[in-house]
């Protein structure tokens, strides 16, 4: 970057919530050339790792443990080591079971009541996560912002908090993709900033 350039704040990192194998080593080589001052992990909802005792008891826990209605403990573990490796806080982004009173129903025909109620989760969601972003900004000079690759998509708010940042995004066939649906070969697929 040149002078007048102005400094990175944010690396977005667009998840797949494990339709990508070893996504966890891609997130490791963005840390470890980006450098980050703290993770922000959607997966870890509202708790906060924010020191290596508390990175060290999540990380005795049961894998087969539910965090919650959407996780397992072993789901959560490989970007926990991360940050431990390279001594970063981890600090989640996104409302406690991620706005939902029960798990979201997957490979079903969602209703169209089901649809509305969806879009409203996701907009109480997003704004909690803005919230969450903006509080870590005014503490740390570079954050890693490990979302679903859905919340980056091209008309997302969480792309308008700051244009000093990177996007990072699974592609497949030079489009972005937010599900594995019309995913013929998992090889072919890549990230791109």
């Amino acid at each position: 970057m040149g002078e007048t350039d102005s400094k990175l704040r944010i690396i977005f990192f667009g998840e797949t919530h494990g339709f990508v194998k070893n996504e966890a080593k891609y997130i490791e080589k963005a840390i470890k050339k980006l450098k980050p001052q703290a993770i922000l992990y959607e997966l870890l909802e509202d708790k906060k790792l924010d020191n290596i005792e508390k990175i060290n008891s999540f990380l005795k826990k049961s894998d087969k443990k539910k965090f919650s209605l959407i996780s397992l403990n072993s789901e959560l573990k490989k970007i926990i080591k991360l940050g431990k490796k390279y001594k970063l806080p981890i600090i989640g982004c996104d409302l406690k079971n991620m706005g939902r009173k029960k798990p979201i129903p997957i490979n079903q025909r969602l209703t169209e009541k089901q649809i509305n109620n969806e879009e409203k989760i996701l907009k109480r969601r997003e704004k909690h996560q803005i919230k969450i972003i903006r509080k870590a900004l005014s503490k740390y000079e570079l954050l890693f912002i490990i979302v679903g690759a859905y919340h980056l998509r091209e008309n997302s708010p969480l792309r308008r908090i700051t244009k000093d940042s990177l996007i990072i995004l699974p592609k497949y066939n030079e489009k972005e993709i937010f599900s594995p649906e019309g995913i013929d070969s998992r090889k072919k697929i890549y990230y791109s900033i």
